[in-house]
């Protein structure tokens, strides 16, 4: 199998890490402990699972949380009635960080793996990381180097099923929508602002024959209900744009002092897709600008 050189980001709550451009997010979790985040090979012969405790509880140490994921292979292996081969060592010098404490792991039954798992001095994560499946493929232990458990810059990477997102550290999600086409993701934000980010992939069939203009017009009608919002288009990274700004209103079109909304969105048409942010607060207009600065799209 050829090497392979291309790799793409991919980000979940808080860890992100490089893999190749053609593996996809197969299996989420939410906020139980521990979090979860496993992304597959196209082939299903390969995949990559990260398991992480964002406040562990004192008792749980390094060695413990591998002997517990290391048990369940065995348990697997022995009802497969397979030989398993285990081994595990203090991570070497060239792998060691120093910010981290880890442990390395490698295993072979009727499959093979290799991992890592680390305390992060920085963040307090408690993070087990491994490349596993039929085959170990090319470019597995470039994997795990690249897996990064806290920002350095203040902001968390949102990436998965080619969409990439950069937001501050204070947006935490709440919910999301993971659909063929279309991408859900909901945030609460500083003074409880509330905060969707959605992508819609495909556009044109979206727009079922509408401009992009009369679509999102009718859209962001639809979401202000109840709001007095004024609309103007706006040009953003050379793509067509749409702005709505309103306030609640109280009764017929006069607004209160309260709860304001911010409504944008854009069609990439290079790569047939829509944005559209969507921001409430009852303390003011969000600022908007940090987050659609944020978001990639054909263009940086």
């Amino acid at each position: 199998m050829a090497q392979l050189k291309k790799f793409s980001t991919i980000g979940w709550r808080g860890i992100s890490l490089d893999v190749p451009e053609d593996w996809s997010v197969a299996s989420i979790g939410g906020e139980e402990h521990p979090e979860y985040i496993r992304i597959d090979d196209p082939y299903g012969t390969s995949y990559v699972e990260i398991k992480w405790w964002n406040k562990p509880k004192p008792t749980l140490i390094l060695e413990d949380a591998l002997d517990n994921f290391l048990a369940r292979i065995q348990k697997e292996a022995t009802k497969k009635k397979i030989r398993l081969n285990l081994k595990k060592r203090k991570a070497p010098p060239y792998i060691e960080r120093n910010d981290r404490e880890t442990i390395v792991f490698s295993w072979r039954s009727d499959r093979k793996g290799i991992g890592r798992v680390w305390y992060c001095k920085t963040c307090g994560k408690i993070v087990m990381a491994q490349v596993a499946g039929i085959t170990i493929p090319p470019g597995a232990s470039h994997i795990l180097s690249t897996i990064e458990d806290h920002s350095s810059t203040g902001k968390t990477i949102w990436a998965l099923y080619n969409f990439y997102m950069e937001l501050p550290e204070d947006y935490k999600l709440t919910d999301q929508k993971l659909m063929s086409g279309f991408l859900q993701l909901s945030f609460l934000g500083p003074r409880k602002q509330k905060l969707k980010v959605e992508r819609y992939s495909i556009a044109e069939r979206f727009l079922a024959g509408y401009n992009f203009y009369d679509w999102a017009r009718s859209e962001f009608l639809k979401r202000a209900r109840g709001f007095s919002i004024s609309i103007s288009e706006e040009n953003f990274r050379g793509h067509r744009a749409l702005i709505g700004k309103g306030k609640r209103r109280l009764f017929g079109t006069i607004p209160l002092i309260g709860e304001a909304m911010t409504l944008f969105s854009w069609h990439c048409e290079q790569e047939d897709k829509i944005f559209l942010l969507e921001a409430r607060s009852k303390k003011g207009i969000i600022n908007i600008e940090e987050v659609r600065q944020g978001i990639r799209c054909h263009s940086p």
